[in-house]
């Protein structure tokens, strides 16, 4: 059982909750008209609360009860070619309630080609985790702009383009874009996806847009990620850095322009906890040149979720960060944060 932790998986809940209650529904008779069969609503949505204990790098040592997550979906099939999906979202004490993505999606279920135009994040990165905390390589790069995609998939690869108009200069043009590629699929036993894109201003990213005010000089970044699972077992890894340094005067570390990265490696674990689905994960992530972000240079962490009822997950989980050195700009110090989350999707 996996756990959804981020913005982009989240919004893949919220669609899985939708198909699934589209799946219970009665079987479509083709004979039936089209314009009695559509439009087909569905609405999903997601409740995560959290309450952790902290002991931060700096100062004493923190806790709190707050709702990680509020989230609600609603996708219309306007026909077999038209879909359209607005989804709302509210973090306490991060992200007030807002329309988090809303978008039109153009491409038949059985088709080899898509598009899409609308507000959404856009496919850079993969982002793949069993934990409760989202990942450092999403941290980094995790990227939500009004843009057009387009993807075309056949024989477990598939590949997509975007493009939209950032926010970093003073310039009214869609001059940034985007490319991704992957593969997924059986090798023997296993099942193996494969992913790797590139994004010509890694600056447009929500973490590094919200601390750079304007800028003219673009710097673009690479991921690559694999996923690797047999059986109950399931592998990760990720790395995300940016293709050149940024100008001191936006993004600095040690004196220089920073040329942020993260990476992240996990292995989890499934099985039954007293009758129940239950999965166990560790992992590694860390950064570099990164400090600018408030990201830690390393993290050790450990979960374990179990479906205490259907679609109710009680997870809990544990992290150890390290900040970067004092020679660095950091603190040299440890902190560790433990988590429970109540998560609920429907």
């Amino acid at each position: 059982m996996k756990r959804i932790t981020h913005h982009g998986r989240l919004a893949a809940a919220v669609s899985l909750a939708m198909v699934s209650q589209a799946a219970m529904a009665q079987p479509v008779d083709d004979k039936v008209d089209e314009s009695e069969r559509y439009p087909q609503v569905n609405v999903g949505g997601a409740v995560e609360v959290e309450a952790y204990q902290a002991s931060p790098f700096t100062g004493s040592d923190e806790s709190d009860i707050v709702l990680a997550t509020g989230a609600l979906g609603l996708e219309a099939a306007i026909n077999e070619w038209i879909t359209a999906e607005v989804s709302t979202l509210y973090e306490e004490n991060d992200t007030p309630l807002e329309i988090d993505t809303a978008s039109v999606m153009l491409g038949s279920e059985e088709g080899v080609w898509s598009a899409r135009a609308g507000q959404f994040y856009v496919p850079f990165g993969v982002y793949e985790t069993a934990m409760v905390s989202d990942p450092l390589t999403l941290e980094l790069g995790e990227t939500r702009e009004t843009a057009i995609a387009a993807g075309v998939g056949q024989g477990g690869f598939n590949a997509q383009v975007y493009a939209f108009n950032g926010d970093l200069d003073d310039q009214n043009q869609v001059d940034n874009v985007g490319a991704t590629a992957g593969w997924a699929g059986n090798v023997g036993e296993a099942e193996l996806a494969l992913s790797a894109g590139y994004m010509n201003s890694l600056g447009e990213s929500d973490a590094i847009e919200g601390t750079i005010e304007e800028s003219t000089d673009e710097v673009g970044a690479w991921t690559a990620s694999a996923t690797l699972g047999l059986g109950e077992a399931m592998l990760v890894g990720e790395y995300l850095t940016a293709s050149d340094s940024f100008d001191a005067a936006e993004l600095a570390f040690d004196g220089d322009g920073a040329r942020p990265a993260a990476w992240n490696v996990e292995a989890s674990y499934g099985f039954d906890l007293i009758g129940r689905p239950a999965r166990a994960g560790i992992g590694y992530q860390g950064t570099d040149e990164a400090l600018a972000l408030e990201l830690p240079e390393s993290r050790v962490i450990a979960a374990l979720s179990v479906e205490i009822f259907p679609r109710t997950a009680l997870s809990f989980e544990y992290a150890a960060d390290e900040d970067y050195a004092v020679a660095d700009g950091g603190t040299g110090e440890s902190a560790g944060t433990f988590t429970t989350q109540l998560a609920v999707t429907f």
